[in-house]
């Protein structure tokens, strides 16, 4: 069985508005799909980098960020990424942030550490 994943039910909601008669809706809601299909593979590519290519992994969650918005996962991964740097503390503070309870429930993040 497939995880559902909001890409998923931003094409189902964007099936709804076009059978309703709402294509301006629909293309709105069928882009913002397209934008999470692309973060999640972003997503993917930086779980990948984040030991062995730090930096680039950092580059990647931007990219995720930018297209998605900020989610739990990539809290952690940037976490990862700025440990492997030698920051710890800029690590701690994106670690307690993807275990906010808003930021589990929502996908939403604390801002950015300075």
């Amino acid at each position: 069985m497939q995880t559902p994943s909001p890409a998923g039910d931003d094409l189902r909601l964007g099936d709804k508005l076009l059978a309703r008669g709402w294509p301006c809706l629909a293309a709105k809601a069928y882009a913002r799909a397209a934008d999470r299909l692309i973060a999640e593979g972003l997503l993917r590519r930086a779980r990948a980098e984040v030991e062995r290519e730090p930096r680039r992994a950092l580059d990647t969650l931007r990219r995720v960020e930018a297209l998605a918005g900020p989610c739990a996962e990539g809290l952690r991964l940037l976490a990862e990424a700025y440990r492997a740097l030698g920051q710890p503390e800029v690590a701690r503070r994106f670690a307690r942030a993807a275990e906010a309870p808003r930021t589990r429930r929502q996908g939403h993040a604390v801002p950015r550490p300075a």
